[in-house]
């Protein structure tokens, strides 16, 4: 999902997120999924994540908004 929108990739393809979009990610298969994350422009740090919903117990102090 990016912003409210399903969007799905098949084998091969590529999604692109806004920069500021609200994005999650599931696999609707019971084939392993594969993501390879690509970052680019001025600034590729991680501080500036703002998770809506995590379902991985990470640490939300540890995250910038």
């Amino acid at each position: 999902m990016i912003d409210g929108e399903t969007v799905v990739a098949g084998p091969g393809e590529s999604i692109d997120v806004p920069t500021g979009a609200a994005h999650r990610i599931t696999n609707e298969h019971s084939e392993a999924l594969v993501i390879s994350e690509v970052q680019h422009g001025a600034y590729t740090g991680e501080d500036d994540i703002c998770r809506l919903e995590d379902d991985y117990g990470r640490r939300d102090e540890a995250i910038a908004v």
